[in-house]
């Protein structure tokens, strides 16, 4: 099992330089030595070669992933396993993603935070208009751009809404997220549609205002035991700044019950955007 080196070739792709790695895989910029087009490739480790969740679960973002067209979201273009080992080929967007990116600027002085979140909502709702629900919505599956240009990545976690009927009798066979950013339901194991996605989405847009979580614990478990239970947070107490109304928009955002969270992604994105614009001041 050794490590991916510069220059190897990957079917008809040769490494040319490593973007990031992850437990499992490592991300490449990559050549096509048909094309000489630039590409980006997420390609499991080495050290689990042959291992088959990792496989399924690249499998699974590009069985999602290909059925996508839109400019806010990442083009997936070829998935293939070699030696054991699956890989993912994506439109190459070489940027941050939103954690990173919070951490290099000063938000409060970026003019175009408004376009940042107005771009990040087009590619959910483009994503729920298809029938997704991604389930895993935090600011590390966003890519920003120069001038607030936003991509959605990573469909592992996707699953299609559910109908009416599979509402009353399905559950996931075990939850899956990421603790700091899991709506309860999704917590609960209960099926998730568009509003689990909203939740998430407003647990990014409170960090991104006020740099942290609506909720931190010390533990996964005290985490999503404030998702379940902890009052609201406001952002108004966490930074002054915020007017009022935007402080209440997000709050319904956060809302325990889906019933309560706007209905779709346009909904949520055009109260959140025009509270936005409002609050230069953040």
């Amino acid at each position: 099992s050794e490590k991916h080196t510069v220059n190897d070739t990957w079917g008809a792709y040769r490494l040319m330089s490593r973007l990031a790695t992850t437990r499992a895989f490592e991300v490449w910029e990559v050549e096509d030595s048909r094309q000489r087009h630039r590409f980006a490739m997420k390609l499991m480790q080495p050290q689990w070669s042959g291992n088959r969740h990792w496989v399924r679960s690249l499998q699974q973002e590009y069985f999602v992933g290909h059925q996508l067209k839109h400019e806010q979201v990442i083009e997936t273009r070829e998935f293939g396993v070699k030696d054991g080992l699956a890989f993912l080929v994506m439109e190459l967007f070489p940027e941050p993603n939103l954690k990173q990116w919070m951490r290099e600027v000063d938000v409060s002085k970026v003019p175009f935070l408004s376009h940042v979140v107005e771009t990040a909502a087009e590619s959910l709702q483009y994503l729920h208009s298809r029938g997704w629900v991604h389930r895993d919505i935090k600011p590390d599956n966003f890519l920003v751009g120069g001038e607030g240009s936003v991509k959605l990545i990573d469909f592992t976690l996707a699953k299609k809404q559910p109908g009416w009927l599979s509402r009353m009798f399905s559950s996931y066979s075990k939850t899956q997220g990421t603790p700091s950013y899991m709506s309860p339901e999704q917590i609960r194991n209960k099926p998730q549609d568009q509003r689990s996605d909203i939740y998430s989405f407003g647990c990014v847009i409170f960090e991104l205002v006020t740099g942290l979580p609506p909720y931190s614990g010390n533990t996964a478990n005290e985490l999503l035991t404030k998702h379940l239970r902890s009052p609201i947070p406001s952002l108004k107490l966490r930074n002054p700044k915020i007017n009022e109304s935007f402080s209440q928009v997000v709050q319904q955002l956060l809302s325990k019950q889906p019933a309560d969270r706007p209905a779709t992604m346009d909904q949520a994105s055009m109260q959140t955007i025009n509270n936005i614009s409002s609050n230069a001041s953040i």
